[in-house]
């Protein structure tokens, strides 16, 4: 059963459609080894809600590099990676967590609380080092309450 995930901290009642394309190809996460709450909740935060993917499947603010071979998306000066299909985004994400947040990658079927966690300490920093204005809650800490909050409720991208 899907319990709409937008519920939480808002009004919504449907499921967008970038959520539902994020959920029609959740399997790629679980070929890869991922829990697909996972990239699910990093992604539910980076778009807002679903309401805000980058181009067409950018669901986590990742920057384009020279010669990386993905599409491209400027906004405001800011040059986004873009993929066409979904499964391609995923494939993306999967890499960047592998080559970039060995903790991460570890943990992409484990402890929740471990993945997050790894996010924070990348080759190369921190994933988002933003505060939330609203709560007051690091990165981590917002994934963290945000998976919880999926346990919860019982929301079906929590399950492997």
């Amino acid at each position: 059963m899907i319990i709409p995930f937008q519920n939480f901290g808002g009004a919504m009642n449907e499921i967008s459609i970038a959520e539902q394309r994020f959920r029609d190809n959740a399997q790629v996460f679980k070929d890869l080894g991922f829990n697909t709450q996972f990239p699910y909740i990093q992604a539910w935060i980076e778009t807002g809600k679903f309401q805000h993917v980058i181009g067409n499947n950018n669901y986590w603010g990742i920057m384009s590099r020279p010669n990386d071979g993905y599409d491209k998306v400027i906004i405001n000066g800011v040059v986004w990676a873009d993929w066409k299909e979904t499964p391609d985004a995923f494939w993306a994400y999967a890499k960047k967590i592998w080559k970039l947040y060995p903790d991460c990658w570890k943990n992409r079927n484990g402890i929740y609380t471990a993945y997050n966690h790894g996010l924070m300490t990348g080759l190369y920093g921190e994933w988002c080092p933003d505060i939330d204005k609203d709560t007051g809650k690091n990165y981590e800490q917002s994934l963290n309450s945000l998976t919880e909050y999926a346990i919860s409720i019982g929301n079906d991208m929590v399950t492997p």
